[in-house]
């Protein structure tokens, strides 16, 4: 074991050899555990990111479009507007309920007319 052995040196370039190409292996793995790593990290932030602009969106949504100083004008407005869409509903309502009597008694008179000529 003095190192004049020729078998001693052909150990020593496979013990090279091998540690050269298990730093090689190594280091695939560790980049490959880094790369799933930051995919797992991108995923989540995004995730995220997308709750939190849903958040934004909603609290967007429950404020008046206008700025303060005008919002009870604005909820006024809202008001007005609502009560002249039932008024108007209520009108349509009505003005069918009138056509469709009125439709009903014409064709009573047709059916009356057509009775009495037979």
């Amino acid at each position: 074991l003095g190192g004049s052995d020729a078998y001693s040196h052909v150990a020593f370039v496979l013990a090279i050899i091998f540690v050269a190409i298990a730093n090689v292996l190594l280091l695939n793995v560790l980049v490959a555990l880094f790369n799933v790593t930051i995919q797992a990290v991108a995923q989540q932030s995004h995730r995220i990111w997308r709750y939190q602009r849903f958040l934004l969106v909603c609290e967007y949504k429950k404020k008046p479009p206008v700025p303060p100083p005008f919002t009870p004008l604005y909820y006024i407005y809202i008001s007005i507007r609502y009560l002249a869409g039932r008024i108007q509903y209520h009108r349509e309502k009505k003005q069918n309920a009138n056509e469709t009597l009125v439709m009903d008694s014409v064709e009573l008179n047709e059916t009356n007319i057509r009775e009495e000529f037979k």
